[in-house]
């Protein structure tokens, strides 16, 4: 048996069943002179003398060995040193420079990124033991495995309509989904939408809604019509003379929701309870999602978190990172709903494809796992309905630039479930031309 084997087959003998899977060899073999005495039961040694004394024992192992055999006694010098020097504070550029040195009077011909890794290798694995945070790719599998288990199949929002959760490749817990639209887009209907298609398929699932553009009576309003199948004036003359339809609608809803849906209006509840009135701001908010940790979060609409004073850029600056970090944090899925920038309605309008841009800036692209823009288009043939056009913009699963017409029943003011793919009526010229130059 080479010395090699027999110090991998003591290593497994006394290593964990980590280091079984990833080895860090057992380096105790530099710390002996050649009578086998300790280096604990010598006198201390100068740096100068602890190098010659490693380039003679790895020079004296790797000169009688295979180059094979001598790799990987070097690694294990490199591995050992490296956590020796890193345990004394040097950082990794200075730790490559001594173990090269030692290297080079060893004369083991020994490639720069192979030094570098086992370096990189011993410091991660010296990181890891002292309790300190693991950035490797496998130390992020074994966190996102853990994660992964911790929910089930349903533990996903859409909005029932195939073609579109599809394309945007759904919000995954930890992600935020942004609606962008124009008034009167429907931007409102299609957020009811998912949430009742979340809460139905999900029975386990919580949801919190802040409307702070609509009275929360206007939400329960919008819940009846769609449970009853009737316009506005239909479900408030139902609500007067309480009708066995109303009745009926009521159960539906309490057996659906009971206390899995909390709607918020405007002012925040804090001011409420002390008589005062007071917008609901980003603070607000995140008091309520972290005393009921829900598993989904909507906001209609982003601006409205606005404190006094503030403009709506700098409301989306201090709101946008905050949501995604409670949103990770907590492992919330928010949907968000945001009006378009007046520019991006002219683009939009226009046919252009740079367009939906939520108002208040970039940064809510930016954050947001998946954009889908709307778009309230003309009908087709004349004093026909208009057509809700939803755009997926942006997504990290699913295939972004894709359109729908979401079809929408306009009485109950809800969308049916079916889309077809449409395309833009106004093609984009290209900007470039190929050619010689």
């Amino acid at each position: 048996m080479t010395v090699a084997d027999k110090m991998r087959t003591e290593t497994a003998q006394t290593g964990t069943a980590e280091a079984a899977e990833d080895p860090t060899w057992d380096t105790s073999w530099t710390d002996a002179d050649e009578s086998g005495t300790p280096k604990s039961e010598i006198r201390p040694e100068s740096e100068d003398d602890h190098i010659a004394r490693v380039v003679a024992v790895t020079g004296e192992l790797v000169g009688s060995m295979p180059h094979e055999e001598g790799m990987f006694v070097i690694e294990q010098m490199i591995e050992s040193e490296a956590k020796r020097l890193y345990g004394r504070g040097l950082k990794a550029p200075d730790i490559a420079a001594y173990v090269r040195d030692i290297i080079g009077r060893v004369g083991f011909p020994l490639p720069e990124q192979a030094l570098r890794r086992a370096v990189t290798r011993a410091i991660t694995s010296e990181v890891a033991s002292a309790g300190r945070l693991d950035f490797t790719a496998t130390a992020y599998v074994q966190r996102l495995k853990k994660e992964v288990r911790r929910w089930d199949d349903s533990d996903k929002f859409g909005f029932g309509i195939e073609e579109l959760d599809n394309s945007f490749g759904r919000l995954l817990p930890g992600e935020l989904l942004v609606l962008v639209g124009a008034q009167g887009s429907m931007k409102s209907s299609l957020m009811l939408t998912g949430i009742e298609q979340y809460l139905t398929t999900n029975p386990n699932g919580t949801a919190m809604l802040f409307s702070l553009d609509m009275a929360p009576e206007v939400i329960a309003e919008r819940l009846l019509q769609r449970e009853m199948h009737a316009t506005a004036d239909r479900v408030r003359w139902h609500v007067k003379n309480e009708t066995e339809s109303f009745k009926c609608a009521m159960k539906k809803i309490r057996e659906r929701y009971a206390d899995r849906l909390l709607i918020y209006g405007a002012e925040a509840p804090t001011a409420q309870l002390m008589g005062k009135c007071e917008r609901m701001t980003i603070d607000d908010l995140k008091n309520e999602v972290e005393a009921y940790m829900p598993s989904l979060v909507a906001v209609d609409y982003l601006t409205l978190l606005r404190k006094p004073r503030q403009s709506d850029l700098d409301c989306v600056n201090e709101v946008m990172p905050t949501l995604k970090e409670m949103a990770q944090r907590y492992g919330i899925m928010f949907l968000l709903l945001s009006q378009m920038g007046r520019a991006s309605k002219q683009l939009q309008a226009s046919g252009s494809l740079f367009s939906g841009s939520a108002k208040g800036g970039g940064i809510v692209e930016e954050l947001a796992n998946a954009q889908i823009d709307l778009f309230k288009d003309a009908p087709l043939e004349p004093y026909g309905a208009p057509r809700i056009i939803a755009t997926v913009s942006k997504t990290r699963r699913g295939v972004a630039g894709r359109s729908f017409e979401l079809a929408y029943d306009g009485e109950s003011m809800s969308f049916t479930g079916q889309a077809r793919p449409v395309r833009r009526e106004r093609e984009q010229k290209p900007i470039f031309k190929a050619g010689l130059f």
